[in-house]
């Protein structure tokens, strides 16, 4: 069987780094696997695995791919009717909503909108029936819309990360865009009864396809050499994540340190990761006086050292799917505080970690209790080291949907 998987970019992310371990099980299990990539920067392409092979198909890149030139951009625009759609974007980016959740929602749906009308209004149609068996798209908005608008194919998969219900999408959008395909993925439970719920009468396309991760290599990469975090007594809290305060709530974060400085609590968080709100949050965090306590070491092409040398690993986003990085964390070893998004509970079991409610005093709470009782973070590592992540290895979902009739 010939899969192609069309994917945004390659940028090292919790996206892309679901896709790598995944492409390589189907290269294991015998398929023959291949790449398109929207984005074609040599930073994107240099992450993809040698035994893939990254394809070109001039058709697509013709729908889904905007001039650099900034004439021939707005001609681009124009001829998609998008243009005023980019403007709306700009000015909710430039005057956000007091309301952050509004907020969010409003630009969600501007996405929505933009891919949306991108792939429908180019009118063009790439017939790939004759070399691929299946084409998905591995993320949300302009991939989906294109394989399921765009693509003419026998079975046509795409996949959406983020819980439905709780990501702000508009399913009166996407009853139309994503019409044309053979199935819908979720990578979680909760995301697929989040999905069935939006679409009830797509019900036998709706699929829960768990993300792979190759545990050995994890667990090899974690041995590397860091030098940014000390190996000492201080309680060391460690965050991956994209600095962005819509969705990874970081002023939330700094707010949430300052609270357990003031309350006597000896820890310092750091934070691997870049974003749009990095200058912000360093900003917050001279204003509040946390240069000892909250540190940004900026994104890491292997993460995995700096989240082995953290006692707890926090992400207190204020919405996520099934965030890869909180396996990633577990894998690596280290137990994790995570708020109550819809996927929590199936990530995180009571012996290596805790859920809390998504409320800033509640996780200022739970924070400050474990790092004045260290045991209880000693107690949850020592079980991981005991821990069968066999789960995370296999994807025996994807092959039940694909040979599906």
């Amino acid at each position: 069987m010939k899969i192609l998987v069309i994917m945004w970019s390659m940028y090292i992310g919790g996206t892309t780094k679901s896709l790598i371990p995944f492409l390589k099980l189907l290269k294991r299990k015998g398929f023959d696997v291949e790449l398109y990539l929207i984005d074609k920067g040599e930073e994107s392409r240099k992450y993809v695995p040698e035994e893939i092979k990254l394809v070109d198909i001039p058709e697509l890149d013709e729908i889904v791919c905007m001039p650099t030139d900034t004439v021939e951009k707005i001609k681009w625009m124009i001829q998609r009717h998008i243009l005023h759609i980019a403007l709306k974007q700009k000015l909710v980016t430039l005057f956000p909503k007091k309301d952050r959740e509004e907020q969010r929602k409003a630009v969600m749906r501007l996405y929505q909108e933009r891919d949306i009308a991108t792939c429908i209004n180019s009118k063009k149609k790439v017939d790939l029936s004759e070399k691929y068996d299946v084409v998905m798209s591995w993320g949300e908005f302009l991939p989906d819309y294109a394989v399921a608008n765009n693509i003419i194919c026998e079975k046509k998969y795409g996949w959406i990360h983020p819980d439905y219900a709780t990501g702000g999408f508009d399913p009166k959008l996407d009853k139309k865009a994503l019409a044309g395909l053979t199935g819908l993925v979720a990578v979680s439970k909760s995301g697929y009864y989040s999905m069935i719920q939006a679409f009830p009468e797509w019900k036998e396309r709706i699929y829960a396809v768990p993300n792979v991760m190759d545990v050995n290599n994890l667990r090899a990469l974690a041995k590397e050499q860091q030098t940014e975090i000390p190996y000492d007594n201080t309680f060391k809290i460690v965050t991956v994540a994209r600095i962005h305060n819509i969705s990874k709530a970081f002023d939330r974060a700094v707010r949430i340190a300052a609270n357990l400085k003031k309350r006597g609590c000896k820890f310092c968080w750091y934070v691997v990761g870049d974003g749009e709100d990095k200058e912000f949050v360093n900003e917050q965090i001279v204003e509040n006086q946390l240069q000892d306590n909250m540190k940004l070491l900026g994104a890491k092409n292997n993460p995995y050292p700096y989240m082995a040398a953290g006692d707890l690993f926090v992400l207190q986003s204020y919405y996520e799917g099934k965030p890869l990085v909180v396996d990633e964390a577990l894998v690596v070893g280290t137990p994790v505080l995570v708020t109550n998004y819809v996927s929590a509970r199936e990530q995180v079991a009571e012996e290596v970690g805790i859920v809390v409610d998504n409320h800033e005093d509640v996780i200022t709470g739970a924070l400050e209790n474990i790092i004045k009782n260290p045991h209880k973070a000693e107690f949850w590592k020592k079980n991981l080291e005991m821990y069968d992540f066999g789960y995370l290895t296999e994807c025996p979902a994807f092959f039940e949907m694909i040979n599906q009739k």
